[in-house]
């Protein structure tokens, strides 16, 4: 009686464990746009005009660049418009591959704060030796600054969750990277009116 006890509790234990594990990971993936870019972009059965104008691109430390575009889509059928930026991440050696985040107009002056306030930081506000601060945006765009093992302040932006890259760059290079959007906002401004 008491091996079949045993044999139960260890049943319900191993089932238990599974169910949890099991919910863990999910098992289907959303590739549901995350932005009116996006959306526009993956539209079917639809004319879509895409109007894009380049802006310019900043150099990763070892290669690879971010490449900032300021962007109008428009659905001929249903007139509905799109405006933002596009964000591509190329590493090292690629001339064609990477991956693309879009940001929509509407999120582009968060991002703008949000890179001036993480390029600021340092590792004052902590008694532990390395930091990292970093902000996201709905499409996967996450830029962040670190210091390394020997204290090093550096930027890192990475676009995407499934094949991301990510370019690494001096802490400078961030505020260029600011200015290439603030300026592709100023684009967008002209194109809105």
């Amino acid at each position: 009686m008491e091996n079949l006890k045993r044999v139960f509790i260890s049943f319900i234990y191993l089932f238990l464990l599974q169910s949890l594990a099991h919910g863990q990971y999910p098992t289907v993936c959303d590739f549901t746009p995350k932005t009116k870019l996006g959306a526009l972009e993956a539209k079917i059965g639809s004319v879509v005009i895409k109007s894009h104008s380049g802006v310019g691109h900043v150099d990763g430390e070892t290669g690879g660049e971010v490449i900032v575009e300021s962007l109008e889509y428009r659905d001929v059928g249903t007139g509905q418009k799109a405006y933002g930026i596009a964000i591509r991440l190329r590493k090292p050696g690629q001339v064609e591959e990477g991956h693309t985040s879009y940001v929509d107009y509407d999120e582009i002056d968060a991002l703008i704060k949000g890179v001036d306030y993480i390029d600021k930081l340092d590792s004052s506000g902590s008694q532990l030796p390395r930091f990292e601060g970093q902000y996201r945006t709905k499409d996967d765009l996450e830029i962040a600054t670190f210091n390394d093992e020997r204290g090093v302040l550096r930027a890192a932006v990475s676009s995407g969750l499934i094949g991301n890259v990510t370019v690494i760059m001096r802490l400078e290079n961030l505020q260029k990277l600011k200015e290439l959007i603030v300026y592709a906002k100023t684009r967008l401004d002209s194109a809105r009116q």
